[in-house]
């Protein structure tokens, strides 16, 4: 019985002792009695037992012939098997362990590969690098044919495991690996050729990523695969993203959607409808954006995808945050990024409380958060998050009167933008560049430099429609124009830049340039119009205000509008 008790491990229950023993119920209590008595096994809280001491367990099993130490091995797992080890995720890993020692390695194999997946699917990425590890293992052991599908499953699980842990390269490692060896008839060929683009995509490299998420879509539509076929099409819509090309990409997503809801995979349309979230967050449209991500929290609600809903959660932050409902923002989605240690969103979370305190004029603040999300951004290596956190920095310089600082700070980001230090989405970094950039040189009187810059930040918004820029970028024409005594034109800028403000109802812009136009009618003699904006830009206020929620933040933003009120000249109400 101590031999018995040895081969399951140090820890072990009654209950698979006598189901592994093979003999009746009285004697296993009165050995397990004995072993009790002369304290070589003692009992722990649950009702199990393990060794007084390891030494003890080790002679035990050291004492047993390889011919029955198999046995054992095989007897346990059968215990296991019987008491549903392979549908508990606790014990399954420990059920193929006594496969393998059983000689049983077929079983070994699948229970490795079951428990990897069990482990990817609780986000357990270093115990699914584990099991998948020890699956190849087996595979590799024996005559290669006949473990061909397992050893290209272990390679996937591999891969993604890797690929959860953010080590990209060895997940580039295993995934091609896997493509290498998989024939192209595989039911798994279209999602290792899928999991090798992200990997590439999420490494920023467009080239490589285009070229195999291309033969995804081929693989996918040859096998009828619309799970992956929509992938692909996310993906690929993600590398137009990156070079610009928006309106592409939300074709893509659209035809993604449609296949989704055609083959009812709620999953699937989650997933989609948050990429389409954030991409109506990216180009403006808040009260779209807000809607994908509704849909999207709806749909991933039944399901175990924890980054998924952490994702949009992030993406209704964004929204909300741009219509001025900055109560809505980030919480939720900086909860699960901790619970699952998803670096990606967890480094942006910071900069978005920065862009919350930004928004509400509370600078000071805004800096502190941006502050702390660079260093989340250097200590986690994410290159989208450090960037985001740089300008806005450079922004909270401009706002708190040092625009100099700010320059010179823009001028180091733009040598590294030329380099691609920041990964993809040059365009989204230029832009905001150059709007921060025009910012600054109009308070440092360089208004033609200011002019320039702001007509190169139009352009570019232009082309890619971003309409939030658009409208960024024609204020600053506007401003630009004032400053240089052009009422009439600034007048003209300025209500563009309002109609494409209200059309995407951002709510900090739409304030702004209504108090700015007061003014300016005023110079015109068009006292009536002054008036009229100002009441308007009063309402709006009223409603971010209502919309904050928070007394103390709330008070801070009036105390921010009356500032702003005050250097544009503008008499309230």
């Amino acid at each position: 019985m101590a031999q018995l008790a040895a081969v399951v491990g140090r820890e072990f229950s009654f209950a698979i002792l006598l189901a592994a023993a093979a003999v009746n119920e009285p004697t296993v209590v009165a050995a397990l009695d004995e072993l009790w008595q002369r304290r070589i096994v003692r009992e722990q809280e649950g009702g199990s037992y393990d060794f007084s001491h390891d030494r003890l367990r080790e002679v035990a099993y050291g004492e047993i012939s390889p011919a029955r130490r198999q046995f054992y091995h095989r007897q346990i797992a059968q215990a296991l098997l019987h008491g549903g080890a392979e549908h508990d995720d606790r014990l399954v890993g420990q059920l193929a362990y006594h496969h393998v020692e059983g000689g049983d390695l077929a079983r070994a194999v699948e229970g490795y590969l079951h428990a990897g997946e069990s482990a990817l699917a609780a986000y357990a990425g270093a115990r699914g690098l584990h099991y998948f590890t020890r699956a190849l293992e087996i595979t590799e052991r024996g005559y290669v044919a006949a473990y061909a599908q397992a050893q290209i499953a272990a390679l996937y699980g591999l891969g993604r495991a890797c690929f959860r842990l953010e080590q990209s390269e060895n997940a580039l490692k295993w995934f091609q690996q896997a493509v290498d060896q998989c024939p192209p008839q595989n039911l798994l060929y279209p999602k290792l050729l899928y999991a090798l683009a992200d990997t590439y995509f999420a490494s920023y490299q467009p080239e490589p990523t285009e070229l195999i998420v291309r033969a995804a879509l081929r693989a996918a539509q040859a096998q009828d695969d619309k799970e992956t076929l929509c992938q692909a099409l996310s993906l690929l819509g993600q590398v137009h993203s990156q070079r610009g090309e928006l309106d592409e990409e939300v074709r893509l997503i659209q035809r993604a959607l449609v296949l989704t809801r055609q083959t009812g995979n709620r999953w699937r349309e989650g997933r989609t409808q948050a990429d389409l979230g954030f991409l109506h967050a990216q180009t403006g449209d808040f009260a779209a954006a807000v809607h994908a991500a509704q849909r999207a929290l709806d749909l991933l609600a039944s399901t175990t995808d924890l980054a998924g809903v952490a994702f949009a959660w992030n993406v209704l932050g964004r929204a909300e945050g741009g219509r001025g409902h900055f109560a809505a923002a980030f919480a939720r989605s900086e909860e699960i990024a901790d619970e699952i240690s998803l670096y990606s969103i967890g480094a942006q979370i910071p900069n978005l409380r920065g862009w919350f305190y930004q928004q509400i004029g509370d600078f000071a603040r805004a800096q502190a958060a941006n502050r702390a999300g660079l260093e989340a951004a250097l200590r986690w290596n994410k290159d989208t998050a450090e960037i985001s956190a740089r300008l806005n920095l450079c922004l909270d310089a401009v706002c708190l009167g040092r625009p100099a600082e700010a320059c010179a700070l823009l001028a180091a980001l733009e040598q590294r933008l030329a380099q691609n230090d920041f990964g993809f989405h040059e365009w989204r970094w230029r832009v905001r560049l150059l709007h921060i950039k025009g910012m600054a040189l109009l308070d440092l009187g360089e208004i033609e430099q200011a002019r320039t810059t702001a007509e190169q930040g139009l352009a570019l918004a232009d082309a890619t429609s971003a309409a939030k820029y658009q409208a960024l970028h024609r204020e600053l024409l506007g401003r630009a124009d004032q400053a240089a005594g052009h009422s009439a034109t600034a007048i003209d800028q300025m209500k563009q830049a309002r109609k494409i403000a209200d059309t995407i109802c951002y709510q900090p812009l739409r304030w702004q340039i209504r108090y700015r136009l007061a003014p300016l009618y005023a110079q015109l003699g068009q006292d009536e119009r002054a008036q009229a904006a100002a009441q308007e830009a009063q309402v709006i206020v009223d409603e971010v205000i209502a919309a904050i929620g928070d007394a103390d933040q709330s008070r801070i933003f009036c105390d921010a509008v009356q500032n702003f009120v005050a250097d544009v000249c503008v008499t309230p109400g």
